[in-house]
């Protein structure tokens, strides 16, 4: 029972977490605020519905290290939001080497760049 109630209580967070995540309703600074004040197991998400927030709000999700570096998190800013795809890039930029789905965005144009990196 003790499980269940955790369960449950985990995944009330987790949504409501998203649901101010996904809110473009809220004035910056509340946004911005509220994205302090969540739990740092919700502070880095691999996707959520980010193309209908104003820019603003994607500034601060990436400022803050809200959007993790995947290829849904690129995609989507690269199609809603150019440049900040490169923003993302920068925000994790120590994580290349581990970037497994790298050359997935970049669909092989860099990878000589990048497997050079790997090397090291």
């Amino acid at each position: 029972m003790f499980d269940n109630g955790m369960e449950m209580e985990e995944k009330l967070q987790k949504s409501f977490s998203l649901a101010i995540l996904e809110n473009d309703a809220l004035i910056l600074d509340s946004y911005t605020a509220l994205l302090k004040s969540m739990p740092r197991a919700y502070s880095l998400w691999k996707y959520f519905d980010i193309e209908n927030l104003a820019a603003d709000k994607i500034d601060v999700l990436i400022g803050k290290g809200f959007l993790a570096l995947t290829t849904e998190n690129y995609d989507l800013l690269k199609e809603y939001f150019a440049p900040k795809h490169i923003a993302l890039l920068e925000y994790h930029a120590a994580q290349f080497d581990s970037f497994v789905e790298l050359s997935k965005i970049f669909n092989g144009c860099c990878s000589p760049i990048f497997s050079a990196w790997n090397r090291k």
